[in-house]
């Protein structure tokens, strides 16, 4: 039997790039959200004595953005990099094995999200909801094993 340790180390690295973009992503909504109402500039000429070394709070606000906005724009473009290393090997999967990687590891979706949206159609799914969720654990095992005979890691 094939040790899935490996691939599954290496799923979760990936995991954790889409976990830290969107936690930039959430900070960037933030950011966005307090700093909406930055003041209008001024064009009255009138010297408001709050400039200096430091700028005004305007301009620390406007930096602040502009800074997460790249910061988020460098993790997005290093993620799509990495899942593009990864891709190619969910070739061996079936297709909803495929999804179940890709929603647990890609999009860093929760247990209850992708057991939702893959059996959630199913009338019987609340009733019958840790049967599915057993389902969903089977099927990403599978789909790990099959990984895992493919899987060489990169030192």
């Amino acid at each position: 039997m094939a040790n899935t340790s490996e691939v599954k180390k290496r799923l979760n690295q990936h995991r954790n790039k889409a976990i830290e973009c969107e936690t930039i992503r959430k900070e960037l909504e933030y950011a966005i959200e307090r700093y909406g109402d930055v003041k209008a500039v001024s064009f009255d000429g009138m010297p408001k004595g709050k400039g200096g070394d430091n700028g005004g709070p305007t301009e620390r606000q406007v930096l602040r953005k502009i800074a997460l906005e790249d910061k988020l724009k460098k993790r997005e473009t290093e993620l799509e990099a990495d899942w593009r290393e990864l891709e190619p090997l969910m070739s061996v999967l079936s297709p909803t094995e495929s999804l179940v990687i890709k929603m647990r590891y890609d999009y860093a979706e929760e247990w209850s999200e992708i057991c939702r949206r893959i059996y959630g159609q199913n009338k019987d799914f609340e009733a019958e909801r840790d049967g599915y969720y057993n389902r969903v654990f089977k099927m990403h095992g599978r789909a790990l094993l099959a990984l895992a005979r493919i899987f060489r890691p990169e030192n």
